[in-house]
């Protein structure tokens, strides 16, 4: 998945020398009793506080003649009706086949925007308001990254991990290692940019915090990169194919712990990488 993406952008920025990009992050935290999407036996109650914001991140990347947006949102899918409306709030500078939207499937963050009533018994009851102003802030964030645009470099790399995830339905059974880096960097060396890639649900939150408002391991993912690549850095996470991948729990921790160490251990092996990119 992350090589595809990368080589898109390949595309994009050898096709001239004049190549940009720009990355921008907006909250999109929802009011509290908005259902949260994930978790059937949550029966449709709205949530009841915020562990830690969610967000959408956008980086925006172009050659001077094609312009890509890799949009990395804390919400556990991107349906129909939310692709529809960030589709028609996008930049017009970015054709809509080079906007990329992706969920990093956090079980933890609003549902409300599916009409579908088979798909409400897991996301909850439609709401016009959730879904309007979450394509809003995504679409502001997409604005942010065009806004933010200078000259820039790219590069790629990818290492692996054997302690941070496990099969949740075979004990001991395949899991996949593979972590990828994509590094983005302005014409001084300053991180613009950098993405993480792993496979694994974000579903650390349980127990009495299943109705906290949370974007999991990956919201301590982003925190502990930009802390590490200095302001101006935007952390953005694309989960892998995570099929029966999760996180892993070696030590037993438990609640937030938990998922704290998986999310500080994600970004010490991406920012060991990301050192290593030229």
């Amino acid at each position: 998945c992350l090589r595809i993406l990368f080589a898109a952008f390949l595309l994009v920025s050898f096709r001239a020398a004049a190549f940009e990009a720009g990355a921008a992050k907006v909250e999109i935290t929802p009011p509290l009793e908005t259902p949260l999407n994930g978790y059937g036996d949550r029966l449709g109650r709205g949530s009841v506080a915020v562990h830690d914001p969610v967000w959408s991140r956008s980086l925006f990347i172009s050659d001077g003649k094609t312009g890509v947006l890799l949009v990395n949102t804390d919400l556990c899918v991107i349906n129909r009706e939310l692709r529809d409306r960030v589709l028609e709030l996008a930049p017009a500078d970015v054709p809509k086949e080079n906007i990329f939207l992706t969920a990093t499937h956090t079980h933890s963050a609003q549902g409300g925007m599916n009409h579908s009533l088979i798909v409400r018994a897991v996301s909850g009851r439609f709401m016009p308001d959730v879904l309007e102003s979450t394509a809003q802030k995504i679409a502001e964030s997409m604005q942010g990254a065009l806004a933010n645009r200078k000259r820039a470099a790219i590069g790629f790399d990818v290492t692996t991990q054997d302690n941070l995830t496990e099969n949740r339905r075979v004990p001991g059974g395949p899991v996949d290692p593979q972590i990828g880096v994509i590094r983005v960097d302005d014409s001084d060396g300053n991180a613009i940019a950098i993405i993480g890639n792993m496979a694994a649900h974000p579903t650390t939150v349980g127990g009495a915090d299943r109705f906290s408002v949370s974007a999991d391991y990956p919201g301590f993912f982003y925190n502990a990169v930009e802390a590490q690549a200095g302001e101006g850095c935007v952390a953005m996470f694309l989960n892998g194919a995570e099929g029966n991948q999760r996180p892993a729990n070696p030590e037993k921790r438990v609640g937030w712990a938990h998922t704290e160490w998986v999310g500080n251990r994600l970004a010490a092996k991406v920012m060991e990488t990301a050192a290593k990119i030229t």
